[in-house]
Order: C-alpha cells, then structure tokens, then sequence
C-alpha cells in the first residue's frame, strides 16, 4: 500500500518513476517503505479535466526504461506514448513477486522457471501471455498497431490461451494461484477475490485498463478487507500538522535561542554595554555573570536528573518481546513487537 501511496503522490506531480522494481524499494523493521533510485524519473504527463492523463512527446525510447521483468506489456510490444500505467504494472509485478517469495520462490513474477529463467523480452512476453492470457482486438482496442507486436509470433505465444472478454485476467490469475505455479502462497494465505481483483487491475494487459493509484489505494482489499494495513493507517491518521524537520527544525532553534538571547541582553546586560564604554565592568556587570554561572549549573544538574529519571523509567517500562522506536516523522516514540510486527504509541501492559 505505500508502494502505491509514493506512485500516486509522484503521479499526481506528472511524475513517471520509470524503474520500480524490488530492489528500489526500501524498508524498515517498524514497517515503513520508501521508494528509491529517481535517476530515469521524467515528468512526463499532465492532468487535464476533458482528456484525463496528456502523455508528454519525445520521451526515452520504451526499451530504454524500467528494468526488464518489470517492464510493462506495452513497452515491450513497442509502445512509445507511455503513461502512469508503467508504474502501476511494475507496482503489481512487486505485489506478486513479494507473495510468491513467502512461499519460497526467490524470482520476479514473470521471471520465469529457476532452471531456465527469462533473459529477453521474447521470453517476457511469452511468460505473460502464458500467465494473463493473450489478448487480442478486442480485450486491447489498437493492440495489432503496436510497432512490435507482429515480431511476437514464437510457439509459446501461439499457443497461449486467448481473453475473451476484458477484465479476463482476473480469471487467469485465479487459476495460476488456485492450481498452478502460485499454489504454495494460495494455500498459505488463502488468496481472496478481492486480492485478484486488485492484482487483476494492477496488471490489466490494456494500458487504459489498468487501475490507477488512486483507484487502487481505495480498492475494497485495502478498505475493507481485514487486517486494514496498519502502519499506514495509524501513521496517516496522525499527521495532521506539518512537522519541521532538518534545516527548518534546526533554523526554528537557532531563531528561538536568538530572540532569547535578544531579551535577556536588554533586561540585564545593559550594565556590561555601558561600562564598557569607557569603564571596567562594574559591580552589576559582575552580578550578571554570576547570576548566568549559577543558572548555567542548575540548568545541567537538572538535565542529568532528567536524564537518570528517563532512564530508570525507561527500565521500569520494558516489557518482553517489544522495542522502543523514536519516529521522525511525528517526533515521538512508539513501540514495536518483534514477533508479531505490530505497532503501537503506548506501551502495552506487561
């Protein structure tokens, strides 16, 4: 889900990611993800309310772009007016890929057997159209005027099962999880209708098919299905105010520290300015200083019986089997349980 949360947030820019794929995907033990690795990344599109998603001209050639087992069925049948949907099957090619690895297959979805992987785009497009089934003129309106799809015309592909209708592939992608190779993860998770609908969308063969982002974050398999994605629920629905971080924070303090130090000159320094005018600092200038060291040193006795209390609470609070985390994003700490993979602002009874 925050795969699809950082596809969305970069396409509602105009923004093409151009390379999503596992290995630009990062994560956390407390269960945050972050996308990476913005180096072929275009703006490449525009909204408009009449026509919807404008494609931007003169782009990198399709065969250019998005690494291979990721690579959407469009770009490699030739497609050079490419859109968001690029992101959007590389996003279910994931999807697939990270379920198929729980049950022990380390390979991208379309990746081929172990013995025999794929290497080229003939054997993609061959593995998919096994997988989705093939489409044809009237599942993919316009699919014979893509510039390479008449140089597709091996055995395997011949072979294939036609779609007969669109939408097909949610049929096909039941039957691969519910008695072919992706048995071993139906069987694990007991896959649901809901779940080959979303994967169904995400991996529509026809571009104009496919879900977008936003479609796909309010899919019934997020929204209703239990368990709701629980990091992204409980960490959107605190972020209601803008929290400064980096520069911004470091500046605030800096600011703060300044203005203080502005109003304290005025109220009890002035002595020290005046008498260094033409005279050594006077007796009020001396007061001054040593009201400072005084407070200086209760400021620091203060802070390390600040420090030892957190400590010994911290000690007290320890309960088996959860760590303390501190999150950046809300500047607070929250608790994990390493077992289960939960989350939690408060600390859970012992």
């Amino acid at each position: 889900m925050q795969v699809l949360d950082a596809t969305g947030c970069l396409h509602q820019r105009g923004i093409l990611h151009r390379d999503l794929a596992t290995k630009n995907v990062l994560f956390n033990l407390s269960g945050e993800i972050k996308v990476c690795d913005f180096g072929i990344s275009r703006v490449a599109f525009g909204e408009d309310d009449d026509f919807g998603f404008v494609s931007a001209k003169a782009m990198e050639p399709p065969n250019m772009i998005v690494s291979l087992p990721y690579r959407a069925i469009e770009l490699l049948l030739g497609e050079t007016k490419y859109g968001p949907g690029l992101d959007i099957w590389s996003v279910g090619c994931i999807l697939a890929e990270i379920l198929l690895c729980q049950t022990g297959r380390r390979q991208p979805f379309f990746g081929g057997n172990l013995e025999n992987p794929n290497k080229n785009p003939t054997m993609y497009v061959e593995e998919i159209f096994q997988i989705m089934g093939k489409p044809t003129d009237e599942t993919w309106p316009g699919l014979h005027k893509l510039p390479l799809f008449k140089t597709y015309n091996t055995g395997k592909i011949s072979s294939a099962k036609p779609q007969k209708e669109q939408g097909d592939e949610r049929a096909f992608l039941r039957k691969f999880f519910r008695s072919g190779e992706g048995k071993p993860a139906d069987s694990k998770y007991c896959l649901t209708e809901s779940f080959f609908e979303l994967l169904a969308g995400l991996l529509a063969l026809c571009p104009k098919q496919r879900l977008t982002a936003a479609e796909a974050l309010q899919h019934p398999f997020f929204t209703k299905e239990k368990p709701v994605p629980e990091w992204h629920a409980w960490h959107w629905a605190l972020a209601s105010a803008e929290i400064p971080r980096g520069d911004k924070k470091a500046k605030a303090g800096e600011d703060e520290a300044r203005k203080l130090l502005k109003q304290l000159s005025k109220e009890e320094v002035g002595g020290v300015v005046e008498d260094d005018k033409g005279k050594a600092p006077g007796g009020k200038a001396k007061a001054v200083l040593e009201k400072w060291r005084e407070q200086a040193e209760k400021r620091q006795q203060q802070e390390l019986k600040r420090s030892n209390s957190m400590k010994e609470k911290a000690k007290a609070e320890e309960v088996p089997g959860w760590t303390k985390h501190w999150s950046s994003s809300q500047q607070r700490y929250y608790y994990h349980n390493v077992k289960t993979g939960k989350n939690s602002w408060t600390l859970p009874s012992k």
